[in-house]
């Protein structure tokens, strides 16, 4: 007796949001301190590298 195979293949994608603040200190002249952010992070939203790769990889 003999059968054939079939696979599926999928991706099970879920969200990840990784929160990052910088605190803001000002002193008794009123002068602000903006602490910085982690390297890679530049604007308010942004995507992931996770994100990217995924672009990536589908648009093959």
């Amino acid at each position: 007796m003999d059968f054939q195979k079939r696979q599926v293949v999928d991706i099970d994608i879920s969200e990840v949001v990784t929160e990052c603040q910088a605190q803001i200190l000002e002193n008794e002249q009123k002068k602000r301190f903006v602490g910085e952010f982690l390297q890679g992070v530049n604007s308010p939203i942004q995507y992931g590298v996770g994100v990217k790769a995924h672009a990536v990889y589908l648009s093959q």
